[in-house]
């Protein structure tokens, strides 16, 4: 079986690590190539997916 990338972290430390990778993923994919089109483009488009996800997830533990 394939291994579920969009699983979410049980605990807020492990999720604000996860945000922090993925932004830092994102800031590599924005200026990495200075300005030329990269032709991964779903990285960046997963990445923000991810990082919403996480928010959420973030958000229902803080309630």
């Amino acid at each position: 079986m394939a291994k579920d990338k969009n699983k979410i972290p049980e605990t807020v430390e492990e999720i604000n690590k996860e945000i922090s990778t993925h932004r830092e993923a994102m800031k590599d994919f924005r200026f990495g190539s200075a300005g030329g089109r990269s032709s991964h483009s779903h990285v960046k488009r997963a990445s923000r997916k991810q990082i919403a996800r996480l928010l959420t997830a973030l958000k229902n533990k803080s309630e």
